[in-house]
């Protein structure tokens, strides 16, 4: 028994003797880090994202053109099947769903 916890004594105490000198050695890293965080560039960040930064959004009366039109293509047929997702409506239609509209009688 005595051997035992003699040998538990010394892994403890090299495992204690051990962890001070890893922090002191990682003292210069973390001073580097800082320094050199301090030259990193600040930016600024976005005020609006995705299709709207790009110049690429259309919202509005010139949307709902540019949808109607797009639909209104569908329908004739310019449009080639599959390029287009189906409008809520029309797959509703072609299911078989029921009416989500309320009567009162």
């Amino acid at each position: 028994m005595q051997a035992v916890q003699a040998v538990q004594d010394g892994i403890v105490n090299a495992y204690a003797d051990s962890l001070s000198p890893v922090f002191w050695y990682l003292l210069p890293f973390i001073a580097a880090a800082l320094v050199l965080a301090l030259f990193i560039p600040q930016l600024r960040l976005a005020d609006v994202a995705g299709m709207v930064a790009r110049g690429e959004a259309v919202g509005g009366d010139e949307a709902d053109a540019l949808e109607r039109a797009r639909r209104d293509g569908a329908v004739r047929g310019d449009v080639p099947a599959g390029s287009e997702p189906e409008s809520p409506e029309r797959v509703g239609s072609q299911t078989g769903s029921v009416s989500t509209t309320r009567h009162d009688e």
